[in-house]
């Protein structure tokens, strides 16, 4: 099937313009847009790898709080393993500019190194072609213009955007695009082939890799992409095939965690006892409406969407409805992890990512055919629109403006309160809430007009402080990440054509 480049190119035009407000250029410039701590630990991985050191981590920069025996991190490693190849190209300019780096991993090279930017530049590749797959995918079902509006309001206006270009050393896109790979495999139903198995088994070898948590998702996906026809089970006629995707996942899952960990006899990371404390069903309930309805990060505010396709789950006659359902199974465990951590610090930081990541690849399907049904209605149209205001404004506000307390904490990592500090902002102090939202992209090139016209002096300090310099390798890395969706655009327009 060929697409229509036209609404695709809709979809990577929204991505630039929603990474104009998200993207902060001068956090870019002090930390390279890595976090203390986790991201530490999952760039080790991918350090670890790229400059082939693998398994051994002693020139890798890990805190000693994320760190097991031989300095292994506590974190997972598949984003790492996936990340690696670009790391690897950054590395490759690292060794004209900076090959200090070679020598020993720290904190500070790493940020500042063209292979840590590699890193963030992996995570949006991964987003896009997760975006491609899903648009190609929803395409054999219904219409593009459709598919667009879906995937604009499910993927751009909810949850995703601030894992792209704040936390882009992070875990989330990772699993978001690996299990969006595994939809597009279940709207496409491909021929079975020895690549397509393999192809299968790396993907769910990773999703485990990527996330320990997901590893039912490893188990689950192969029997629900190979051993249903026409929604009939057959297991017993595809006993070979699961026999090839679970060896190749077992493999690569033996090669990057269980063999790391019996070479430094490493206990595994964050081995808890989550599973055998007791939650009375009460309190169970009460995490759960909070997880839905609260006004910090309730899933009503956060990520509408979402909670209408699974909604709309219960009104869905397609043929895959058995098996959206089935794949649900795996997410009630993280469901269950983010109820055990609402109102904590471990498990926050924007929403409530321990399922969400997960959820939204499959609940695109159902609300894709929500709006393919209702989209003619005026009163739909109207709902979508005003439903849609919520979650972007969480988006574009977070960790805003700490003094007015929009993002300022009261519990660990959460504002219990933080969806009507918004729009107390919003009538109260409409300047301040200008600023919030500005204060990125917006900023940094009125910087540099001022800058080009050598008119900087007569800028508010507060800018020069932010940029007291023109930095030149920020500009480049700044123009890079704005001009590589058009890039992965083109390519991916000039793969189309040449199928005509």
């Amino acid at each position: 099937m060929l697409l229509k480049m036209r609404y695709l190119k809709y979809l990577f035009l929204s991505m630039m313009f929603l990474g104009f407000f998200l993207l902060r250029p001068y956090h870019l410039q002090e930390t390279g847009l890595f976090y203390a701590g986790d991201d530490d630990s999952y760039f080790s991985h991918a350090a670890s790898i790229a400059f082939g050191q693998f398994p051994n981590y002693e020139k890798e920069y890990v805190p000693t709080a994320y760190a097991s025996k031989g300095n292994v991190p506590l974190h997972s490693i598949g984003l790492g393993l996936m990340a690696s190849p670009f790391v690897f190209l950054g590395a490759q300019i690292d060794r004209l500019l900076n090959p200090s780096i070679f020598e020993k991993r720290t904190r500070e090279v790493n940020t500042k190194s063209w292979a840590g930017f590699g890193f963030v530049l992996a995570t949006m590749l991964y987003f896009y072609l997760a975006m491609i797959f899903l648009y190609k995918g929803l395409s054999l079902h219904y219409g593009e213009k459709i598919t667009f509006i879906s995937l604009l309001l499910m993927l751009i206006f909810q949850i995703l955007g601030l894992y792209i270009f704040r936390r882009s050393v992070f875990s989330h896109i990772y699993e978001f695009a690996l299990q969006s790979f595994c939809v597009y495999f279940l709207l496409k139903n491909p021929k079975l082939s020895f690549k397509y198995l393999v192809l299968l088994g790396l993907i769910t070898g990773l999703i485990t890799l990527v996330r320990y948590n997901n590893f039912l998702f490893s188990l689950m996906w192969p029997i629900i992409l190979l051993c249903f026809k026409e929604e009939k089970f057959v297991f017993k006629q595809n006993i070979k095939n699961l026999f090839i995707v679970y060896l190749v996942s077992g493999f690569l899952i033996f090669l990057f965690k269980i063999f790391p960990m019996l070479f430094y006899g490493a206990k595994e990371a964050y081995v808890s006892n989550t599973f055998i404390n007791f939650i009375s069903p009460v309190i169970c309930a009460k995490k759960f409406l909070h997880i839905v309805f609260g006004i910090d990060f309730g899933l009503i505010f956060t990520a509408p969407f979402v909670l209408l396709g699974f909604v709309w789950l219960f009104f869905y006659k397609g043929e895959l409805k058995r098996r959206l359902v089935y794949i649900l199974c795996p997410i009630v465990l993280n469901i269950f992890l983010n109820i055990i951590w609402v109102g904590t610090i471990q498990g926050c930081w924007y929403g409530y990512r321990y399922f969400l990541f997960s959820l939204i690849p499959v609940m695109i399907i159902p609300f894709t055919d929500f709006i393919q049904k209702n989209w003619e209605k005026p009163k739909v149209k109207f709902f979508l629109m005003l439903l849609a205001i919520f979650p972007i404004l969480s988006l574009l506000s977070f960790e805003g403006n700490n003094a007015l307390s929009l993002v300022q904490k009261t519990d660990g990592w959460i504002n219990l309160t933080y969806q009507l500090e918004i729009w107390k902002m919003i009538f109260l102090h409409p300047i301040q809430y200008f600023v919030v939202i500005f204060k990125g992209c917006f900023l940094y090139f009125l910087y540099l007009a001022a800058f080009l016209f050598n008119v900087t002096n007569k800028l508010p300090d507060i800018v020069l402080k932010i940029y007291p310099y023109f930095n030149i390798i920020l500009f480049i890395r700044v123009i890079i990440i704005f001009l590589f969706p058009l890039a992965i655009f083109c390519i991916t327009k000039k793969i189309e054509t040449k199928k005509v």
